[in-house]
């Protein structure tokens, strides 16, 4: 199943803030292969400052 770039930035942003992997896994219905293969990702783009906001968030 293909998750949303909204999706899998709410999923990375609960990572960054502190939510541990095995919640965010079991909350969200992905393998922990997938998590961390998209936080490698963000990381590998450079844009490990800030982790995007979905459209219409006002953090």
């Amino acid at each position: 199943m293909a998750h949303t770039a909204e999706a899998k930035a709410t999923v990375l942003r609960q990572l960054a803030n502190g939510t541990p992997v095995k919640e965010l896994c079991r909350t969200y219905d992905i393998p922990r292969s997938t998590l961390y293969r998209w936080s490698r990702d963000l990381e590998s783009s450079n844009m490990t400052s800030e982790v995007p906001s979905p459209k219409g968030s006002t953090d």
